[in-house]
């Protein structure tokens, strides 16, 4: 006889349900956008009551911020996730970073539907949303210097390479393309990943 299932804890049962109410939030904004996501539709689709969504943020842009908040954290997360463990090299690593998130762009992922939403129509929305995105474009920006910083000591990449404005070029060129192929599916991801490469190879690799 199978072994009765054990009970969630009250704590266990609150991160349910928060973990419920994000994941509904994002598909919501990635879907409809910002704007037209309440909180009363947001309780629909995680299965909870709007009193319990009101109650744990109180008022849309709160939703809002939060939610943004969690957008970027898993991005970081699973551009971290990506990197580790590839290869030695930190080209090489970058690379496949900028793989990953053109692969997510492709697929429409919910996280890329909801971070391009949330930066072009929730920064006018919410105008407090734009210090987040600051942080997090400082975010990325650190990650990449940190990365090719290690390929510097290992005399790979550029001693003199100026790499923090290469990372910001590096994020340009995969946003605009991302954004590109949001509007229009016929921009070639593939070949735009290729020139991006390329790109980064020539740019990054140490004069020999």
């Amino acid at each position: 006889m199978p072994a009765p299932a054990k009970r969630r804890t009250q704590a266990e049962r609150i991160e349910a349900t928060e973990e419920a109410m994000y994941a509904a939030a994002i598909k919501l904004i990635a879907r409809d956008g910002p704007n037209k996501m309440t909180l009363a539709s947001l309780g629909k689709e995680a299965g909870v009551s709007p009193g319990l969504v009101n109650h744990r943020f109180g008022s849309k842009n709160k939703l809002l911020q939060a939610t943004c908040m969690r957008v970027l954290e898993e991005w970081t997360e699973m551009l971290r996730e990506s990197s580790v463990g590839h290869s030695d090299s930190s080209i090489e690593t970058l690379k496949s970073m900028c793989r990953f998130y053109l692969d997510n762009v492709a697929k429409r992922s919910d996280l890329v539907l909801a971070q391009s939403r949330l930066m072009s129509e929730g920064r006018a929305l919410i105008p407090e949303l734009r210090t987040t995105f600051r942080k997090y474009n400082r975010q990325i920006s650190d990650m990449i210097v940190e990365l090719l910083e290690n390929g510097q000591k290992t005399g790979e990449v550029n001693a003199d390479l100026d790499l923090r404005s290469f990372s910001h070029m590096c994020i340009g060129m995969l946003r605009g393309i991302g954004s590109l192929h949001l509007i229009d599916k016929t921009v070639d991801i593939n070949a735009a990943y290729d020139m991006i490469t390329s790109t980064c190879t020539e740019v990054l690799s140490a004069q020999t």
